[in-house]
């Protein structure tokens, strides 16, 4: 009995279901976030690109 206690004192404690899943969840937003706020950054920029063509063409 002794043994299976020290044994379980020594175990490292589990991370928590829902930490995990908080975690999970946080990261994957944050991720898709990011790449939202890049994808608007590089259809404003090509869309600038291409204002900036059609007015030079004009001139």
């Amino acid at each position: 009995m002794k043994q299976s206690i020290d044994y379980m004192a020594k175990k490292k404690p589990r991370l928590n279901v829902e930490a995990y899943f908080f975690l999970k969840c946080f990261s994957s937003l944050f991720l898709r976030s990011y790449e939202f706020i890049e994808n608007l950054y590089c259809f404003h920029y090509q869309s600038g690109a291409k204002i900036g063509k059609s007015f030079n063409e004009l001139a």
